[in-house]
């Protein structure tokens, strides 16, 4: 049902207003980055899942992705609704704005 509304009734340029009619107030609202499509984290910021690395070393690459965001992002605002529950986490219908109210695009992010 979740992906019926987004490639059916969700369209990006659409207003924040009328979103919120389609989907009532969001469960969490939030300011943040994204990267646009299709630009990805460069390897040098990816780590494997079986790094091992120190408490110092993951700071250092913590604060890398915190520069790296509102350098090479774009600001959203972020409208998540949850919509179900994968094993163990809950899952979100996420819908980004863009600074002056018009959809970006949404997804399905889990949390």
């Amino acid at each position: 049902m979740v992906e019926e509304v987004m490639n059916q009734q969700l369209h990006v340029g659409m207003s924040r207003q009328q979103v919120m009619q389609l989907l009532g107030p969001p469960y969490q609202e939030q300011t943040t980055y994204i990267l646009p499509t299709p630009m990805s984290l460069p390897d040098s910021l990816n780590l494997p899942g079986s790094a091992k690395l120190t408490k110092k070393q993951l700071l250092q690459h913590s604060i890398r992705i915190q520069h790296f965001y509102p350098v090479n992002g774009r600001p959203v605002r972020l409208l998540e609704y949850p919509v179900g529950w994968s094993t163990i986490d809950p899952n979100f219908l996420t819908v980004a704005l863009t600074p002056d109210d018009r959809l970006l695009r949404s997804w399905v992010a889990q949390h």
